[in-house]
């Protein structure tokens, strides 16, 4: 598995390109759908998986796309 740099990861875990995604979305479209391919959904040994990392945030509803597909690798 390729990590990614670690400018990238603090982009994507603070959720801004998420929010700005699906304001651009919702104002150029009528009822857009997101989907969100992230490496991990949910581990039990780790903590750098989507569902950890915005479980518990109050932004949370921004960053929940309508489909979350796991990489297979």
């Amino acid at each position: 598995m390729t990590r990614l740099p670690t400018s990238m990861q603090r982009i994507l875990r603070d959720g801004g390109i998420y929010k700005k995604l699906r304001a651009r979305l919702t104002g150029e479209f009528t009822n857009p759908k997101w989907i969100v391919q992230p490496t991990a959904l949910y581990s039990e040994s780790g903590n750098d998986e989507w569902i950890y990392q915005i479980k518990d945030r109050a932004d949370k509803d921004e960053l929940t796309p309508d489909l979350l597909s796991q990489e297979v690798g």
